[in-house]
């Protein structure tokens, strides 16, 4: 067996590897944070949120996103929901393709450089660089993976000189683009490899056509007034460069922090030492010359993506942006080699890449509970399950978590939809909810949130009403040795009455098993009001208060 084919088998394992990691690190999470908004097709409009009906409708996928193009990260989601609906890991999936791939490309890269064996070494740093947690762990940043692998596989195209190449090349850059402004680093990057090989004037629509299609759609989104860039913060780019290669470095060694409620990390001492040895090596390097053209190409490509970093604010300490940086990193060290590495050589290289990995990987699992996109999840599908049980009687424009009963109880997520967008959205794509059961399964304070969410989104009042008729059954109980009054209550009208002076607060809870249940209202003492609760076969009610209460049903 030739080296060639035994470290292209072995890659391909450790891809293998690499993508059940990630499969099972991100088991038990589900939609949160920005995914919602993709989720239900919401994007911000006029200073609000805008839920749009249409599936692919054109100004949603276009509609920047904090200031982003997420043309093609929107078309990818829209695509999944409209084939196999919202199956969460074929999202964690798409990501992990766009790791491999990345990873696999920067092998072949390497390859040239290093020698077969030797360019293992690079490639198994990110098929395993658990570090970079929110790339991995968050399927959403998919746009990143996959514009980093469009983006590498269309410098790799370019350097075909052929028809069929340039065409894919610019098509890829397109794509890279509209996943996310990666992209628009390897459109500079293209712009200086054309520049310097043949037929450059040429050649130069290579660029030309994604780039103006950015421009076109950078000038149309203005209205949206998503910004987030400010030119005043190009002054920051220099620390941006160093910062990110110290990251980077010390990440790709197994010895940065983690940062798990965060998705975090920090340079280190190391680091930083490291990305001096690093700048001085290469700078010596470059003094030396008979350097290839792409290590220019991957110097501009790290300069653009840190510089538009550095614009918009930016920092290089979050873990979604190690996945690029390390790799141009790597690829940069990879081109200061002369010759590439006898195998012997080479397998001492891959044994050394071998040793952080034991961190990177751990680093996947680390504190995982502590993240929002686990910490959200059990709290989102229990509101969701109350907005599907209150089906068309809630308020299209409710928002769950906003809801101040909700919040109180640490239902507040980082990011809320409207009602009217989740319902649709759960018809079209499918629900991600908590059945009844699996509510019922939840902890304490899960359950608590769902009864809060359940008495806004309907929503539950007390009203003043006249006494109950003679068909109405009453009784009466009284609270006991320090403990609520209970109450056990069908849906329906329900006329309530306090006995005694003053106005008793009364709670109500049906999927919580104790505490004083949402409150609802005070009860005037000797006057009736009535409960009017939902018929809808989700089980009792239990209206709960420290006052003796007369309760009357039919």
């Amino acid at each position: 067996m030739t080296a060639r084919r035994a470290t292209g088998i072995v890659l391909g394992a450790a891809m293998a590897v690499s993508l059940g990691l990630i499969v099972a690190a991100t088991n038990g999470q589900g939609f949160a944070i920005d995914e919602l908004y993709y989720y239900a097709r919401v994007a911000i409009k006029d200073g609000g949120l805008f839920h749009y009906d249409s599936p692919f409708s054109p100004e949603y996928l276009l509609s920047p996103f904090n200031g982003h193009l997420a043309l093609g990260g929107r078309f990818v989601y829209e695509t999944v929901f409209a084939t196999v609906g919202a199956h969460y890991t074929v999202f964690v999936v798409v990501d992990a393709l766009g790791i491999c791939a990345s990873a696999g490309l920067l092998f072949v890269f390497a390859r040239r450089r290093l020698g077969d064996v030797a360019a293992l070494a690079p490639a198994l740093l990110v098929l395993f660089f658990g570090i970079a947690r929110e790339q991995f762990l968050w399927p959403l940043d998919f746009n990143t993976s996959v514009a980093l692998a469009t983006g590498l596989a269309a410098i790799l195209c370019l350097q075909r000189e052929s028809r069929r190449g340039d065409l894919a090349a610019c098509l890829l850059l397109a794509v890279s683009a509209a996943m996310i402004e990666v992209g628009l680093a390897f459109i500079a990057g293209a712009a200086l490899l054309i520049a310097l090989g043949p037929g450059r004037w040429r050649r130069a629509w290579i660029v030309a056509a994604p780039l103006a299609l950015y421009a076109i759609w950078w000038i149309w989104s203005a209205k949206f007034g998503q910004g987030e860039t400010e030119l005043s913060n190009i002054t920051a780019a220099p620390k941006t460069f160093f910062e990110s290669i110290a990251v980077s470095l010390g990440a790709l060694t197994g010895t940065n922090p983690v940062h798990a409620d965060s998705f975090g990390t920090e340079a280190t001492t190391l680091g930083r030492v490291l990305a001096v040895v690093g700048l001085v090596a290469l700078a010596v390097r470059i003094a030396l010359r008979d350097l290839p053209r792409t290590i220019w190409v991957w110097l501009l490509v790290a300069a653009t993506y840190w510089t538009l970093l550095a614009i918009a604010g930016r920092p290089p300490q979050s873990t979604r942006y190690l996945l690029v940086s390390a790799v141009l990193v790597l690829l940069v060290a990879a081109d200061c080699f002369r010759r590439p590495l006898p195998a012997r050589a080479g397998a001492v290289l891959v044994v050394l890449a071998l040793l952080p990995l034991p961190a990177n990987v751990g680093a996947l699992f680390t504190g995982k509970d502590q993240n929002v996109l686990r910490t959200d999840i059990p709290k989102s599908r229990a509101e969701f399950a109350m907005l599907e049980l209150a089906g068309e009687r809630v308020d299209p424009g409710y928002v769950v978590s906003a809801d101040p009963r909700v919040a109180e109880l640490g239902g507040g997520l980082y990011l809320g939809i409207p009602a009217g967008a989740y319902l649709d959205a759960a018809r079209e794509n499918g629900s991600i909810a908590y059945s009844l059961d699996e509510l019922r399964e939840q902890p304490e304070e899960i359950r608590e949130i769902a009864d809060a969410a359940l008495a806004g989104a309907i929503p539950i009042e007390l009203e003043p009403a006249d006494a109950p008729g003679p068909a109405e059954t009453c009784r009466t109980t009284e609270p006991g040795n320090g403990h609520a009054a209970v109450v056990e209550m069908a849906g329906g009208f329900n006329h309530v009455r306090a006995a005694g002076r003053g106005a008793p607060l009364i709670g109500l809870r049906r999927f919580a098993s104790s505490g004083p249940g949402v409150p609802i209202a005070k009860l005037q003492a000797g006057g009736w009001a009535v409960l009017r609760l939902p018929q809808d076969g989700a089980g009792h009610w239990q209206l709960v208060t420290h006052a003796t209460v007369t309760t009357c049903s039919i």
